[in-house]
């Protein structure tokens, strides 16, 4: 069953989730961003953060849901606009 569920559920989502980064109008021209790695950070970030808060007594962080989804919009943003320090 686990298996079922990584292969038909968690990769389909993680493949859909990084194609759908990597194709943004704000993305297509960062080739030097590693896409399917900010998708495989922002998915676990984004199951910790509904695990955390669904199953704990309290959120690990405090932090509510609106503000960590617009802190994961903006670090991907930051990253599709270079806003890194890096003058390349």
């Amino acid at each position: 069953m686990l298996t079922k569920v990584r292969d038909q559920e968690i990769v389909r989502t993680f493949e859909a989730f990084a194609a759908w980064l990597r194709h943004q109008p704000e993305t297509e021209s960062r080739n030097d961003v590693d896409w399917d790695g900010v998708a495989a950070v922002l998915i676990g970030a984004t199951f910790h953060y509904w695990f955390s808060s669904g199953y704990l007594p309290h959120s690990s962080t405090g932090i509510k849901e609106d503000r960590y989804v617009r802190t994961g919009v903006a670090l991907t943003t930051a990253l599709a606009h270079n806003v890194d320090g890096d003058k390349t």
